[in-house]
């Protein structure tokens, strides 16, 4: 009689992974999953926001505030689906309570790690023991760049962390409709809708010269107030397309609307990735980032990023001929730079392969797979 294999399964939870785009930690869990589930795995994701990924099994958890009451609720899942593995982020630390109280040893717990909350936010101190425990108690840390390894260990006083940068999937737009747009909405800055989408003509979005796309969420960390000072500043000549993630809003803009810029939100990818192509340029005001997907994606559709010099991880992402570095406090040469992309020619290099979703789901296994030896 033969050996019977049986799959090995692993848990993703974070309250973001969504069909739409929530963040980087939303799209990092998607391509895990999807990866796991394409090379064998039994898939589980825990989420409190709408999700169907093709051979994944999502479990919806209604939400709350309270990382803590969160985490309570994530671990009566995990414990009934008692995986192989269970995975979550640093940030809101998910898998805390089924760490302290689970029953058996053969789930192992894997923490993929951002830097610290208080590094990318500094008021958010409550979170700072659940992290700290969340760390000591997993059985592997990873971190998503050099820099939020060296930050994690430095706060935490935890030995060195192994890194595996994020990676970016490949896409094909050749199917896509780039005339019109049908998902998401244009809102105001303070994410109030004006106009939902519905075959929306492309042309109707874009200016007449430069084309700037800017993606992030309301807040300092994003440098949503530095970006307010862009725009301000900038010519009419100079139009952004701001796509705005879900958050309570840290920085609110002195006006809501203005004429060289119009924001949208909750876009599907192939409309997102369609207006981010069709744009000049990706314009980073970020102050600190754990990884930058966003950078990423951007070379993944051969369009040139202009990043903020201040933000440490960006440096990790060089030499790339299609990113250039700028004070972004200096809008005077900000403007010169964003105004000589309008006629230049676009270099193809794509991602380079340590940034790939192949690259990081290889190497994600390879830890799984240590683990349960």
């Amino acid at each position: 009689m033969g050996i019977i294999q049986t799959m090995r399964s692993i848990c993703y939870t974070h309250k973001d992974i969504a069909d739409v785009g929530r963040g980087g930690l939303s799209t990092l869990f998607k391509t895990l999953a999807t990866g796991l589930a394409k090379n064998g795995w039994w898939v589980h994701c825990i989420t409190s926001q709408k999700l169907d990924i093709p051979g994944v099994i999502s479990h919806y958890i209604d939400p709350t505030r309270d990382p803590y009451e969160y985490s309570r609720r994530v671990a009566q899942v995990v414990t009934h689906i008692e995986p192989d593995i269970a995975e979550c982020s640093n940030w809101r630390f998910e898998l805390l309570t089924y760490a302290r109280n689970k029953r058996n040893d053969k789930t192992k717990i894997v923490v993929r790690c951002d830097p610290s909350a208080t590094t990318l936010f500094p008021s958010a101190k409550e979170f700072e023991s659940g992290e700290i425990a969340m760390c000591n108690i997993a059985d592997k840390l990873v971190a998503v760049s050099k820099f939020a390894a060296k930050d994690i260990s430095s706060k935490y006083s935890i030995g060195k962390i192994q890194v595996i940068y994020n990676g970016v999937e490949s896409v094909d737009l050749a199917g896509v409709d780039k005339q019109y747009i049908d998902s998401g909405k244009i809102i105001d800055s303070t994410c109030n809708e004006i106009i939902e989408f519905n075959h929306y003509k492309m042309e109707q979005l874009m200016g007449n010269g430069v084309n700037v796309f800017w993606m992030g969420k309301t807040t300092r960390m994003k440098g949503f107030d530095l970006l307010e000072r862009v725009v301000s500043s900038s010519p009419a000549s100079i139009r952004f397309i701001i796509c705005l993630g879900h958050s309570i809003p840290e920085v609110v803009w002195n006006d809501k609307t203005r004429e060289n810029c119009i924001f949208v939100q909750d876009l599907e990818k192939d409309d997102l990735y369609n207006i981010w192509s069709s744009c000049n340029l990706y314009l980073s005001t970020s102050r600190v980032e754990g990884f930058g997907l966003s950078v990423m994606e951007s070379l993944m559709l051969n369009v040139p990023a202009i990043l903020n010099d201040g933000c440490e991880v960006y440096h990790e992402f060089l030499p790339n001929r299609n990113l250039k570095l700028c004070d972004i406090q200096n809008v005077t040469t900000l403007i010169s730079m964003m105004e000589q992309c309008k006629n230049v020619a676009r270099n193809t290099d794509g991602v380079p392969s340590k940034f790939t979703s192949d690259t990081m789901i290889k190497k994600s296994i390879k830890i799984y797979n240590q683990l349960l030896a």
